[in-house]
Parts: structure tokens; sequence; C-alpha cells
């Protein structure tokens, strides 16, 4: 079986500095992968070359086996590729469902918007994934009063409404009480389930533990280990990356 995402001796320079070196990842379908590694290690960066934010100086990335390192974000986003962000970006003067309701009507052409059959279809794409980051019962709030876990789950759900292949999440639990990364947690196993495939950046190896399918390890823009979290928490290579030892 062909990977899903996949990159090949990927390069990404800014002047002097090589954010990532050589980089070869690969991602099967419906995969739970996990990225970690300690800051300035090239995730963000590997992130924004997938999405098309950043231009590779040197290699390529393949998405279900076609190119895609070129094309511009939009294109990218159609193909089937959904990234959230670290810091929430939700419109806080609409309502939830707005919010939903704004990031999908964004795929759609404009004629198409006023067909009865679609608005009807897209009305109940909403609501399944307010249904599914569990803010149903706050589809009339404005997203200005939710809470900063909540807002995380928005976002995700903007990202969800579009029906992306990959999923991109980046310290999804950022700044989360336990009770919320909790919850984050009963949401990434429910669509791993689904056989969404996910790739996420975390620093919490608590929560990496409980999600994580394998974790691969950067660090100075290259892949120092890959495995499960057993595998991974006992390398000595990666003790010393994180006591700076390397």
């Amino acid at each position: 079986m062909s990977p899903i995402l996949e990159t090949k001796a990927l390069v990404k320079r800014f002047g002097g500095l090589t954010a990532t070196n050589d980089l070869n990842l690969s991602i099967d379908a419906g995969e739970l992968r996990c990225l970690v590694g300690p800051n300035g290690a090239g995730k963000t960066t590997l992130f924004n070359l997938i999405t098309g934010k950043e231009t590779p100086t040197a290699g390529e990335i393949y998405f279900m086996g076609e190119a895609i390192s070129r094309l511009p974000v939009h294109e990218i986003t159609r193909k089937g590729i959904g990234r959230k962000f670290q810091v929430p970006n939700v419109y806080e003067s609409l309502t939830v469902y707005e919010n939903v309701a704004v990031a999908v009507h964004r795929l759609l052409p404009t004629p198409a918007l006023f067909r009865k059959s679609v608005a009807a279809e897209l009305g109940d794409r909403i609501a399944a994934v307010l249904g599914d980051v569990t803010l149903s019962d706050k589809r009339e709030m404005p997203a200005a009063y939710l809470s900063h876990g909540e807002k995380q789950w928005l976002e995700i759900g903007m990202v969800l409404a579009s029906a992306p292949r990959l999923l991109l999440l980046d310290e999804p639990t950022a700044g989360m009480s336990a009770e919320e990364t909790k919850k984050t947690v009963r949401l990434i196993r429910d669509l791993s389930a689904r056989r969404l495939t996910i790739l996420l950046i975390g620093h919490d190896m608590q929560f990496i533990r409980a999600v994580a399918h394998k974790v691969t390890v950067l660090h100075k823009g290259q892949i120092v280990a890959e495995g499960d979290i057993g595998a991974i928490e006992t390398n000595r290579l990666v003790r010393d990356i994180y006591l700076g030892k390397v």
C-alpha cells in the first residue's frame, strides 16, 4: 500500500538556517502519528511545507501519490489536507454554528450554495461536526464566550467540516485544562477510529502516550527516532536531545 503522505529528501533553508534537512517521512492512510522534538526541531516548518505555506528548498512532498510541493495553499486544502493551528483562529463575533458554516462555504462555488439540496446537506454536515466536537448545545453561542478549550474544539470542527483526508493538528491541547485535555484525547481517538489520517505535533508526553500509534522524533530538521511510545521514551538519544546533551 502506498503512503497517503510522503516526503523525500525534504530540505528547507532560511538563509543560513536549515529548518528541515533531508527529511524522509512516510504516513500510511488511517494512521495516527505524533511528531515530537525540542523547540527549533523543524516541526512547524514541516507543517508549513505540507500545507503550501512554505516552498521546499529541495526535495518533494507527495499526497496520495501526487507531488504537491509547489501548489498554492487553497489547492492543497481542496485535495484533502486540513490544518488546525496551535492558537485558535475562530470568528469570535459569529456563533459556533456560523463559524463552521463559514468553513464549509469556503470550499464550494457560490452558485451551489443557493441550491436547496446543497443547503440541506450542508446543514446536516455542520450539525454532525458540532456533535463530533461536543458543541451542539452551544451552536447559537458567540464564539467569543467559549472557553479556550472549546475554541480549540471549534477550530478542529471547522477543519473537519471540509472532510479532510489528512488532519494536521499543531499542539491541539495547548492551554487546556486537565478535563479539556481528556475530552480532546477522546475526540482524537474517535476520529482515528474512523480511519481519518492524523499527524499531530505535541510536547505533553502524557497526552502523546494517550493517543499515539507511532511517534516520530525530529531534531535539527531530521528524523532521529521512530517507533511506539515505549521505544521512544526509553531511547537514550531521545533523552539526550531533550536534556540538551545533543
